[in-house]
């Protein structure tokens, strides 16, 4: 808090949604938010299509195709959540709705009541990123095209508990901030909070995780389509650069030429795939295309997830570094994987 506390104001009045909208509109835009939400609220007991896409139409530049009546439903449960300070259950609530993540799911939330809630997405995560215990971000980044690359993968009922420990977070910062005259007349709601990090994103380089990885991003060069630069694991001159992006539904690993080729894991998959290693102790990545090892991670790839095992390099990067897997070399550079 004293490393933070001299720049919120700054970082506040920089705040600009959509991207070239002064902080002044920019805010009225979301009280006008509030005010349909809760107008909602009042009169149905639950959400409108028309209000709830206008928030997704804010945020994202899109609005959903999800049918009224599921819109109703899942909100008038969240709502319900909401009121009993179920946070989670909140959140849990909106992302049962196909398309619909925490990024989503937070915003339609937090605008209804902006005195106590913030909103969760990965511009707002990514401003608390030096907020570290025992060398692990306390609050994971969600799936976005915010900075590029910072994402987490979690689950999405896992987020949704995230969520609720991100707001009582803001809500310590708020308590502090009541010991400050100077500054509660500028924080005296937690989404002021949550706005001040969302612009700090934009500014602030984090520093590689504590994690032993085999590969490196260079923060100055052109991520491919906001995915992030990534190396496979190999040794020297067999590490090879690829991209990967994670979203709301799984994560995209873009290889070759340009990010040519593709491929696409669900979520789902990979809690399958972790879980199926769980107990496995140290195995190989054996993904040589004509040598497959024997209970290997490439051979996993090619019998279970019925994809090339090529991809099984690129997977063990980006689980590396998302702290999910160990590595490690062993005689003529072959290498062996752990989960954590």
């Amino acid at each position: 808090w004293n490393h933070i506390a001299p720049n919120l104001l700054e970082w506040k009045e920089s705040y600009e949604w959509p991207k070239g909208t002064l902080i002044r509109e920019a805010i009225a835009a979301r009280d006008r938010l509030e005010l349909a939400l809760n107008n909602d609220l009042r009169s149905k007991g639950c959400i409108t299509k028309k209000v709830f896409d206008d928030v997704l139409q804010w945020g994202f530049g899109v609005r959903s195709v999800i049918p009224e009546a599921r819109i109703q439903e899942a909100t008038q449960k969240a709502f319900g959540y909401l009121s009993q300070q179920k946070l989670a259950d909140a959140g849990l609530a909106l992302t049962s709705i196909s398309g619909i993540g925490i990024s989503r799911a937070s915003k339609v939330l937090a605008l209804s009541n902006q005195n106590d809630l913030g909103i969760y997405d990965s511009r707002a995560a990514h401003g608390l990123s030096d907020l570290v215990y025992a060398g692990k971000r306390l609050i994971p980044i969600p799936p976005g095209r915010g900075r590029a690359g910072t994402g987490d993968h979690l689950p999405k009922r896992d987020f949704c508990y995230k969520f609720e420990e991100y707001i009582w977070v803001l809500r310590f910062f708020r308590d502090i901030v009541r010991s400050s005259s100077e500054l509660y007349q500028h924080f005296n709601r937690v989404a002021d909070l949550e706005i001040a990090f969302f612009a700090r994103s934009r500014k602030l380089v984090i520093p590689s995780r504590n994690y032993e990885v085999a590969y490196s991003s260079d923060a100055n060069e052109i991520d491919l389509d906001e995915g992030e630069r990534y190396r496979t694991l190999g040794a020297g001159l067999r590490s090879k650069v690829f991209w990967a992006r994670v979203d709301e539904e799984g994560i995209t690993f873009l290889t070759g030429p340009e990010g040519r080729t593709s491929l696409t894991l669900y979520h789902a998959d990979i809690e399958i795939c972790l879980e199926h290693f769980k107990n496995a102790d140290w195995f190989p990545l054996g993904n040589t295309i004509d040598a497959l090892k024997p209970n290997g991670l490439g051979i996993y790839f090619k019998d279970v997830l019925k994809v090339s095992a090529k991809f099984a390099s690129h997977f063990a990067s980006v689980m590396v570094n998302q702290n999910l897997l160990r590595y490690e070399f062993r005689a003529n550079n072959a290498l062996y994987l752990k989960t954590v």
